[in-house]
């Protein structure tokens, strides 16, 4: 079985201890509103009262966690040992010898920094260069 994320990013903090204040009162209204009757009130109280809207509704919550994990890791070959073991790309060997700068620019990152590998959910994807174009993962066809 692979390891966790919680493994290859060498961390066992509780997310409540990193995660953003913001995101934990999201997810209370989130859970709240999910409670039967509740989304319904909710509606009501600012005017909208279509009881087919009932029927079809759906929430959605932004889920978090990897990127506040992300931002609570320091370490860079922690990082970049979890973005090659998930990716498994056919260079991983010379990628885990490079720094953060070459690194974050290997996966397309522009402008990147010299002191920390970026979160992968913001590589662009219209920046991923033609590195990432030969590997098996990245297949459109």
């Amino acid at each position: 079985m692979a390891p966790s994320v919680q493994e290859l990013l060498q961390c066992e903090d509780e997310y409540f201890t990193f995660c953003r204040e913001e995101r934990n009162i999201a997810a209370i209204l989130y859970h709240a509103l999910l409670l039967p009757g509740n989304l319904k009130k909710l509606l009501g109280l600012i005017g909208i009262e279509h009881p087919d809207l009932f029927k079809e509704a759906s929430i959605y919550f932004e889920y978090a966690y990897l990127r506040d994990l992300w931002n609570k890791i320091a370490d860079n070959n922690c990082k970049k040992t979890f973005i090659l073991e998930v990716l498994k790309p056919s260079k991983k060997r010379g990628l885990s010898k490079m720094n953060a700068q070459e690194f974050n620019e290997y996966f397309g990152r522009r402008e990147s920094s010299k002191d920390k590998i970026h979160y992968p959910g913001r590589w662009p994807l219209v920046w991923f260069n033609k590195n990432l174009l030969n590997e098996k993962w990245y297949d459109l066809s």
